[in-house]
């Protein structure tokens, strides 16, 4: 955005009134004065990260173009769509869309694996899919040798699941985090779609895991074009959308009817870095048994 802005000129310690034009820009393109303090504390970062004294970024006719934008947004109608949670219900429309989809075979697996771990995993759509279809950084990607099935004994019986280990993450962005996504034993099974995926043989360890027959990488830009298309004739997209953070959102609201105690539900969506320790203290009988019980669901 700051390159944006500046036509790809931008110096930095940036001055006052570059940072003044760069909020009013922002607010002029209609951004909310919450994504505008963000892209302030990522312009914060910047500086810090080049050694930089950081300027005075919240002066006073910052302070008052934020202030005007909130009042503006408070007065003005909400028109935007509402964004809708992912049921398993919706899971299996888009299983039967991907099918008849004029796609290559592989990207068909590879596109129900997505939906179905990203949902049941209950992901952030970024720490799946890479930001640019033609390249990608392999300290932070998910990589094809990040995803692997394993197994252990469940009640004395013997039960598939799927490791993914991302590299950096929301909660722990230093150090690696390892997510169980667990066998729901129907139609929307993860750990079906995985082993459909790997024997096609086109997984490969060292590249993006969420790659295409064509050898461009998986994004989350053309994952939403492709939602918004296989959902067109179920949603209206000027009331409500479905995206890739519909996925995530799904579990929470699902799990909450379902009975599960708030704890479960947060630990479960690794909602904060405490919440995920309690997600590793969770027993897998009972993350097996949410799984199950998700994968059960007419909803």
């Amino acid at each position: 955005m700051l390159l944006r802005c500046f036509n790809n000129d931008v110096d930095f310690p940036l001055t006052k009134p570059a940072v003044v034009n760069f909020v009013g820009w922002l607010a002029g393109r209609g951004l909310s004065v919450s994504t505008i303090n963000s892209y302030l504390a990522g312009i914060r970062q910047v500086h810090l990260t080049l050694g930089h004294d950081v300027p005075h970024l919240r002066s006073d006719i910052v302070a008052q173009i934020l202030a005007g934008k909130a009042n503006i947004d408070a007065v003005k109608p909400r028109t935007k769509p509402v964004r809708l949670p992912v049921t398993p219900t919706m899971l299996r429309i888009l299983k039967s869309a991907i099918n008849k989809d004029d796609l290559h075979y592989f990207d068909k697996r590879l596109f129900w694996f997505l939906c179905v771990i990203a949902f049941h995993g209950s992901f952030r759509i970024g720490e799946l899919l890479t930001r640019h279809p033609n390249h990608f950084d392999p300290n932070y990607a998910l990589l094809g040798r990040h995803i692997f099935a394993n197994s252990t004994i469940i009640n004395k019986v013997a039960s598939c699941f799927i490791e993914i280990t991302l590299t950096s993450s929301k909660c722990t962005p230093i150090s690696p985090t390892v997510i169980d996504v667990y066998p729901t034993g129907s139609d929307i099974c993860p750990v079906r779609a995985y082993t459909k995926l790997v024997s096609l043989k086109c997984f490969q360890p060292d590249l993006p895991a969420f790659r295409l027959i064509s050898g461009k990488n998986l994004t989350p830009t053309i994952f939403n074009k492709k939602l918004k298309h296989w959902l067109s004739e179920f949603i209206d997209p000027s009331t409500c959308l479905v995206s890739g953070h519909s996925f995530r959102a799904g579990i929470p609201s699902i799990l909450a009817t379902m009975g599960f105690s708030d704890s479960d539900i947060k630990s479960v969506g690794r909602w904060s870095s405490r919440a995920f320790q309690l997600y590793t203290k969770l027993p897998r009988t009972k993350r097996i048994a949410m799984a199950q019980a998700l994968g059960n669901l007419n909803i």
